[in-house]
C-alpha cells in the first residue's frame, strides 16, 4: 500500500499489470534502501521501514502471491474487472505459479506444440496413423485432465452421455469409479482417431472392449496400448518439438525437453482455472487423491462441471463427426 500510494501515486486496487510488474521488480531490490529498510521498531515509531532486510525469492513470490490473492477477492465482489496479477506472464513474469504450473505448458507453448502435431506426416516422416494417433493423445488428455495409466486402460464402452448430451468417461480406481467430463475438443480428437483406424464414430457401431488408444496395426485393440509405450510415443514427439523450437524459442524448447505426458493433466488443470472454471469442477474432473480427501469441502454438480469446462474448452470448428452430435 505504501509503495502504491508514494510511488506510483494510486490505491493498490487501481495498480494495472505494468505498476505490478514494477512492484516485484521493487520487492527484488527495495530501493533506496534508507527509505525501506531498517531496524525492527514500533510502527508508531517516526524511524520505522517497511522491511528489515531484502527478501529472499521465496518471500517475493510470498508477497505476490498473497496481493494475487486479495485481487481475486476483490473480483469476487465485483470491485474489479479482473485480476492484473494474472497478466504478468505476458511481461516475462509469474510471481505465484506453483510446482504443479511450473511443469505445465502457457497458452503460447501449447500452441507450439499444436502447430507441430499437424506437420508430423508432411514434414518429419512420420506415418498419418503414428501422427494421428500421437494428435489423439496429447489433446484428448489436454481436454480431459487424464493420467497415463488411465489413458491407456479406457475402452469405448467407458463413454456414455448424460440427458444433456453432455460426454463422460468411466474411470476405474481399484473398487472405485467415478466421471470424467469430455470436452467437445476431445470427441473431435477421438472422431479423427476412430476414423483414422476404420472404426464407425456412431457410439451404437462400437465394441466395448475396443481402447481409445489405438494400436497401428489394426482393429485388434485388446489390450490395447500401453501406459510404457504411450509414454515412450509423447517422450519422443516433444523431444522433437524441442529440436525444432531449439533456435527460435530456446526456453520453451529447453521445458520441452523434460514434458511428460503428465505435465498435460497439469496443463488441463491450469488452463480450465485461467478459463474460470471453478476449482471444485477442475478438481472432479481430475480425481487427484488429495482433493478426494477434501471432496466433501468441495462439492461438484455434474451440470455445472459439464458447463463449465465446455466454456473452457470450446470447438474451434463444428465437428462433422457424429460422437452424440445430436
Amino acid at each position: 500500500m505504501l509503495w502504491a500510494i508514494f510511488q506510483r501515486k494510486k490505491a493498490v486496487s487501481s495498480l494495472d499489470p505494468q505498476d505490478l510488474l514494477a512492484y516485484a521488480t521493487f520487492l527484488d531490490d527495495p530501493t533506496p534502501e534508507g527509505t525501506w529498510i531498517g531496524p525492527s521498531t514500533p510502527r508508531s515509531d517516526p524511524s520505522w521501514k517497511p522491511f528489515l532486510r531484502k527478501l529472499t525469492p521465496n518471500s517475493v513470490n510470498h508477497s505476490l502471491t498473497v496481493l494475487g490473492v486479495m485481487f481475486d477477492f476483490l473480483k469476487e465482489l465485483s470491485y474489479l474487472s479482473f485480476n492484473p496479477i494474472r497478466l504478468l506472464p505476458e511481461f516475462g513474469f509469474s510471481p505465484s505459479r506453483t510446482p504443479a504450473q511450473d511443469r505445465s505448458l502457457t497458452t503460447q507453448e501449447w500452441r507450439l506444440v499444436r502447430t507441430l502435431s499437424q506437420r508430423l506426416e508432411d514434414f518429419y516422416g512420420w506415418s498419418p496413423r503414428a501422427a494421428n494417433r500421437l494428435r489423439f493423445i496429447i489433446n484428448f488428455v489436454h481436454a480431459t485432465g487424464l493420467s497415463i495409466g488411465e489413458m491407456a486402460d479406457a475402452k469405448l464402452g467407458d463413454l456414455t452421455k448424460d440427458d444433456q448430451n453432455n460426454c463422460w468417461l468411466e474411470v476405474r480406481d481399484g473398487s472405485c469409479s467415478e466421471n470424467v467430463f469430455v470436452p467437445p475438443p476431445a470427441l473431435r480428437a477421438l472422431e479423427s482417431h476412430l476414423l483414422q483406424r476404420g472404426i464407425p464414430t456412431s457410439p451404437k457401431s462400437w465394441k466395448p472392449s475396443e481402447s481409445l488408444v489405438g494400436r497401428l496395426n489394426g482393429r485388434n485393440l485388446v489390450p490395447g496400448v500401453s501406459a510404457t509405450r504411450i509414454a515412450t510415443i509423447v517422450s519422443r514427439f516433444f523431444r522433437l518439438v524441442a529440436e525444432v523450437h531449439s533456435s527460435s524459442h530456446p526456453k520453451a524448447a529447453e521445458k520441452f525437453r523434460r514434458v511428460s505426458l503428465h505435465w498435460l493433466r497439469h496443463t488441463h488443470a491450469t488452463y480450465a482455472l485461467e478459463q474460470e472454471a471453478s476449482p471444485a469442477s477442475v478438481r472432479a474432473n481430475l480425481r487427484h487423491r488429495s482433493m478426494r480427501t477434501m471432496s466433501r469441502y468441495f462439492p461438484s454438480n455434474d451440470r455445472a462441471r459439464a458447463i463449465e469446462l465446455n466454456r473452457a474448452f470450446p470447438l474451434e470448428k463444428v465437428s462433422s463427426g457424429e460422437i452424440w452430435s445430436k
